[in-house]
């Protein structure tokens, strides 16, 4: 299996694959297009945003599918003015 992903093994993107599918049940992301969004959030945060309390309680605070949606767009943003504000 090739990655996709610059600078990212196998091994990793496997493991944060198997990772996002029990985090994903466990938060109540059903849809396909949640769950590959979800997957985004575990590969960007090196696996990491399952454990962290914030992002399950935002998750868990709505419709866990739109809810993803919204985090990635939130993150999106204060990426992009993050990187305004520093210039």
């Amino acid at each position: 299996m090739t990655s996709r992903f610059s600078g990212v093994n196998d091994d990793f993107v496997r493991g944060v694959t198997l990772a996002r599918e029990n985090s994903a049940d466990e938060l109540g992301i059903r849809t396909e297009r949640g769950r590959a969004r979800w997957a985004t959030v575990m590969v960007v945060s090196d696996g990491k945003a399952a454990e962290m309390p914030e992002v399950r309680d935002y998750v868990r605070g709505g419709n866990p599918d739109e809810r993803v949606k919204s985090l990635i767009g939130h993150a999106v943003d204060a990426l992009r003015f993050g990187a305004a504000a520093a210039s």
